[in-house]
């Protein structure tokens, strides 16, 4: 979603970011009252055109959009519902990209260029070492997953010198793993 100010209120860095931390605030005590944990991830930007003013880009699992709405009353917020995919790199991207110059310049002093709440459940990357006669130059998916197009990455290490490959598998449907059959005696 896009939290902007809307009209003439186009308040200085710290002002806003004041304001987005009274947000976050209020829409936890909403989703504890649901029963939820509100998880996010947000981005602060500066627009490129017209007044400058600042927004943020968050990213949060669902709640009802009039609670929402209630809740930021400077302003208008966009809202997209994200796909099931979970392969949301572009948007990530999209959302880095965007406020680097913000980040960069300092103005709305964030340590990271995006904040995450602090209960999300971060995946911890599978790596393994292939010996070098089983190095495919073209990885193959695992059963019930493909490789995303253009993404495979080969290199060699600056601090090691040896190759390294990176790649990610999507999962193509909710369908557990296929069991080895057993062989009828």
């Amino acid at each position: 979603m896009n939290l902007g100010f809307g009209g003439d209120l186009n308040p200085q860095p710290e002002k806003a970011k004041k304001l987005f931390r009274n947000f976050i605030r209020r829409i936890q005590n909403a989703y504890r009252k649901e029963g939820k944990d509100l998880k996010y991830v947000f981005a602060a930007e500066r627009g490129s055109r017209g007044q400058k003013k600042i927004h943020f880009h968050m990213i949060c699992n669902y709640i009802d959009l009039r609670i929402l709405s209630a809740l930021w009353p400077w302003g208008r917020i966009r809202f997209v519902p994200l796909d099931d995919t979970g392969q949301y790199a572009k948007l990530a991207a999209y959302i880095i990209k965007r406020t680097s110059k913000t980040f960069r310049s300092g103005e709305m002093s964030y340590k990271k260029r995006y904040s995450p709440s602090r209960n999300l459940v971060i995946p911890e990357p599978e790596n393994e070492v292939v010996p070098r006669s089983k190095w495919l130059k073209e990885p193959r998916a695992a059963w019930g997953y493909y490789i995303e197009k253009g993404k495979t990455v080969n290199g060699i290490s600056k601090v090691t010198g040896y190759p390294y490959q990176f790649y990610s598998m999507v999962q193509l449907s909710d369908k557990p793993p296929r069991k080895a059959h057993k062989k009828k005696e």
